[in-house]
């Protein structure tokens, strides 16, 4: 019960990625290519409604020689993030309803590769390996396992747990309830807003008129500009490395 992407590398190994996962260079991606043509987070894969995306972040990639500006992901595409450094698509897989866990204090989120269930000082679920949390969540390719103070099960859906005095318990979530869709306007737009993000800084501009600026990234709540973040000083999920080939 897993939305991902199987990509081919250039070395010829095949790497799965799921929503929100980043290729980039920073040893924290998911997909770590040692490239210098690569951006430290190139891309991300992304679930919207009942499609899987690969979304640029600081970086481009084309298909069939044209630049884009978003993929809907489909096998046997040729994505290009360099010249002569490409991504074939194997399978994409998109299951009826995936994995996602709910409890005491935690809104139902979808869970991603390896992630670590925090309950202080409130319940989240962060998509990486946090050391010394009080439990994990993981996937070992065939089903969901739950380890808590060393020890590891296997999960299903309807399974609840107690940690620290709090009860959690793991849920389906259709497919097209977990992804992020598109915001839509449902009235008409008197002026639209055009939203250049840089390393440190965010500005925004607005037709007709001028712009303000704001220094990092706490103004841009886009969830690309969240997953830069969680990527460039938090840590990432697990991760493959690919470097250039010679």
């Amino acid at each position: 019960m897993r939305a991902y992407v199987r990509f081919r590398l250039p070395s010829g190994d095949s790497v799965e990625l799921g929503h929100g996962d980043l290729i980039g260079r920073l040893w924290s991606a998911a997909l770590t290519i040692r490239d210098a043509r690569v951006s430290e987070a190139h891309a991300m894969v992304s679930l919207r409604g009942q499609e899987l995306l690969l979304l640029p972040l600081r970086g481009r990639f084309s298909t069939n020689g044209q630049r884009v500006s978003s993929l809907v992901l489909a096998i046997g595409q040729r994505i290009t993030l360099a010249e002569a450094l490409e991504l074939e698509v194997e399978d994409v897989s998109l299951p009826a309803a995936v994995f996602a866990v709910e409890g005491e204090g935690l809104a139902r989120v979808v869970v991603t590769g390896v992630c670590s269930l925090l309950t202080r000082p409130r319940p989240e679920l962060v998509p990486r390996l946090v050391p010394d949390a009080p439990a994990y969540l993981w996937g070992d390719g065939e089903g969901w396992c739950l380890t808590v103070n060393g020890t590891s099960r296997t999960i299903q859906i309807g399974d609840n747990w107690e940690l620290d005095g709090r009860q959690f318990r793991a849920v389906g979530l259709a497919l097209d309830s977990a992804g992020n869709s598109a915001t839509r306007g449902e009235a008409g737009v008197a002026r639209s807003l055009r939203i250049v993000a840089q390393f440190d800084t965010v500005h925004v501009h607005v037709d007709g008129g001028g712009r303000g600026g704001a220094r990092g990234t706490r103004g841009a709540t886009d969830q690309r500009d969240r997953s830069l973040r969680r990527a460039g000083f938090l840590g990432g999920p697990g991760r493959r490395t690919v470097a250039r080939r010679r």
